[in-house]
């Protein structure tokens, strides 16, 4: 049935019924937050998402904020999408370029134009940091947290 998207989730170990009851309610928190981060994969386990699992469940409102205070500072939807690209690939320039169908030199310009819009170097840490939380905040809302 290859036309069925269909998604697994595996939730962790654990014992007793009570266990059972855990490890249930992990995969499927695992399928939830692998479909807004991770869509185009069908496995996903628990342990490999459960920061992001975590995130989902500390995003408010409130946080809407921090994200938009950043990332309206990039007013083009290509370098956003960039953006959005190299944080996906594992901030990997060579398989963003692959993905995006564009040359590494591109990407990087991009990348450079994001430090001059936001003023936050993604080789910092600290600032890198900020950028990438602003852009995870940004996706759980947009797929209604």
């Amino acid at each position: 049935m290859p036309d069925i998207p269909i998604k697994v989730g595996f939730g962790t170990i654990e014992k007793n019924l009570q266990g059972i009851k855990h490890t249930y309610f992990n995969s499927l928190k695992a399928i939830r937050t692998g479909n807004l981060f991770q869509p185009e994969e069908r496995v996903y386990y628990y342990e490999d998402m459960e920061m992001y699992c975590i995130l989902n469940n500390i995003i408010t409102d409130d946080t809407k904020e921090f994200s938009h205070k950043i990332l309206n500072k990039i007013t083009s939807k290509e370098i956003r999408n960039t953006l959005n690209a190299y944080y996906e690939c594992n901030a990997n320039i060579e398989k963003t370029a692959e993905r995006l169908y564009m040359h590494k030199n591109t990407i990087k310009y991009r990348l450079l134009k994001i430090q001059e819009m936001t003023g936050l170097d993604i080789k910092n840490n600290d600032e890198n940091f900020k950028l990438y939380l602003a852009v995870l905040i940004d996706k759980i809302h947009k797929n209604g947290k």
